[in-house]
């Protein structure tokens, strides 16, 4: 696998809009007071159950040790290296690298607790060693080799954390930056912990079907797939084992293709946002790996950078850029139907619709069975409102009380006056594509309503014209309300109440 060299990349045309950004958001950096992690802002999500003043404190001091990093790597320069040595300093005076959302309050030794950031924050510091070796002062090096071995090394050696047996981005994310912790920086003791890091990862890949879509969404997808493919990339050249050369790896590898309904509108089911990055830096890496399988949707190059300034996907953007990709641009599947996540996509060129089952159980869930969005010119007349903020409440057993989550927020019916119930025994008993613009849906067992029978949902998509129609059938045992809701951000009329026919 070919693999740009940072002095090569500042003579890469098709990354110049990316460097030009990254020089930018340095200046910013550069030019700020680091804001402080103090114990009272550490302590005001427990109080409050309020997540974003921490975080975003947290993440600005992230944003500023990978935009110096970049520039050291790309640029190198003595001003460079000031800065970067700076908020290396920072980060390895702070309490501890992970969020006190993940933790409980309280707990005794917070260094050592190993979740989605502070796993980060080990393997960005150890990459920042392992790309600059010799260009950085001892005492750096020497003082990132001990908070790394206090923080990630020992605990989990020492320990076994719950994020290991989870099906989701979790593992991946810790799994696989744990895992390059170690290659980077103790490859001598990788042998102790090889197994559970590869069990990890196992784990991750449970969560998808056969079919590799990850009904948790797309940003979760990008989020755990970089991960996972950036330790197997790491683990294919220290140890010759190839994680990747799997036919269910390769399906999981087509989610994003298959997620985009427009060039930057996604399916938003449960925790996703309607419009995310396409991650061409990752879509290069995988069709140079899998072949013409791997489309190339979006011909612009990503930076590779979001909210978080997550390490490793902004480095791995520049290195696993292909100028020979770069500009290509071709067509999203028109259609699609995943059978073990139960959903279904279609594609035109001014029409697209997307409808799911499934179970109100998966990770990252919305009470949703059934539902479905539309988009004309790319814009979505009934909408999916994808995720809400991420508070203590949202991970709790009040999660749906909250209107995102809950039925109300969603295009199904409502059943008696209540909203589908969570878990996973509420589900859909059958989901059928007929005729490829068909869709039959069966899903009493979503609201657990005693009296209700059975609830079928027939959904007809034209294509030539566009034109959505939905029918819902209710068979009751006795009298029950059927409110039909359909969900929209623009302002609606009612033309025509059939009530009064």
């Amino acid at each position: 696998m070919q693999v740009n060299d940072f002095k090569a990349i500042k003579n890469m045309s098709c990354l110049e809009k990316n460097l030009a950004y990254i020089r930018s958001e340095y200046k910013k950096f550069r030019d700020m007071e680091m804001p402080e992690l103090t114990e009272e802002l550490f302590n005001y999500f427990y109080a409050t159950g309020q997540r974003q003043e921490y975080e975003q404190k947290y993440f600005v001091r992230r944003g500023a040790l990978l935009m110096s990093a970049m520039m050291c790597f790309i640029y190198g320069e003595d001003e460079h290296f000031e800065t970067l040595l700076r908020i290396i300093n920072d980060i390895c005076t702070e309490k501890t690298w992970a969020f006190p959302a993940h933790m409980s309050e309280g707990t005794l030794h917070p260094e050592r607790v190993i979740d989605l950031f502070s796993a980060e924050t080990g393997h960005a510091l150890t990459e920042i060693c392992e790309f600059l070796g010799s260009k950085l002062p001892v005492d750096i090096i020497e003082k990132i080799r001990v908070e790394v071995e206090t923080r990630i090394i020992n605990p989990f050696i020492e320990e076994i954390f719950p994020w290991e047996t989870f099906n989701h981005n979790w593992a991946a994310v810790c799994g696989g930056a744990v895992g390059m912790t170690f290659l980077y920086a103790f490859p001598e003791k990788f042998n102790l912990v090889e197994k559970r890091i590869n069990g990890a990862l196992k784990s991750y890949l449970s969560g998808f079907g056969d079919d590799g879509i990850s009904t948790e969404g797309l940003g979760y997808w990008n989020y755990g797939f970089w991960y996972f493919t950036g330790f197997a990339d790491l683990y294919k050249e220290r140890c010759g084992v190839d994680l990747m050369n799997n036919s269910k790896v390769k399906n999981i590898a087509m989610c994003q293709q298959n997620m985009f309904l427009t060039d930057n509108s996604v399916i938003s089911y449960g925790d996703c946002v309607r419009h995310e990055q396409y991650h061409s830096g990752l879509a290069h890496y995988l069709r140079n790996r899998y072949g013409s399988d791997i489309r190339i949707i979006n011909d612009k190059i990503s930076s590779g950078v979001d909210h978080c300034y997550r390490f490793l996907s902004c480095t791995r953007t520049f290195m696993w850029t292909d100028k020979n990709l770069a500009g290509l641009k071709e067509a999203k599947p028109s259609e699609s139907y995943f059978k073990d996540a139960e959903w279904y996509i279609n594609r035109k060129a001014k029409f697209a619709f997307t409808a799911k089952s499934g179970s109100n159980g998966g990770n990252h869930n919305h009470n949703d069975v059934g539902s479905f969005f539309y988009l004309v010119d790319g814009e979505a007349l009934l909408d999916d409102l994808g995720s809400g903020e991420y508070t203590k409440k949202y991970f709790s057993n009040q999660r749906y009380e909250i209107f995102c989550t809950r039925g109300l927020s969603h295009n199904i019916p409502v059943i008696g006056g209540s909203d589908q119930k969570a878990g996973s025994e509420y589900r859909a008993d059958a989901f059928e594509v007929r005729d490829g613009n068909t869709i039959l849906i069966s899903f009493a067992k979503a609201y657990g309503v005693e009296n209700l029978q059975k609830l079928s949902r027939k959904l007809t998509f034209e294509e030539r014209s566009g034109m959505l129609t939905v029918e819902d059938h209710a068979e009751c045992k006795a009298k029950i309300s059927v409110f039909e809701n359909l969900v929209t951000r623009y302002p609606v009329t009612v033309e025509q109440d059939e009530k009064n026919q």
